[in-house]
């Protein structure tokens, strides 16, 4: 499949997508680590804790 800019993809399968490097497809399901794990709600609402942990990447 391509989009309107031209970049193409494959499908294959109805909840899967692909990837293609150097001639080769790779799916995408194994999904990413994540870099900072939000353990409860509270965390995740906090903007002031999470600001400060995004300014320190920086």
């Amino acid at each position: 499949m391509t989009t309107a800019w031209g970049t193409s993809f494959s499908v294959s399968g109805p909840l899967r997508l692909s990837f293609m490097i150097n001639g080769a497809y790779y799916d995408v399901d194994q999904g990413v680590e994540p870099d900072y794990i939000i353990r409860t709600y509270e965390h995740l609402y906090d903007r002031e804790k999470l600001m400060d942990y995004i300014n320190s990447l920086y």
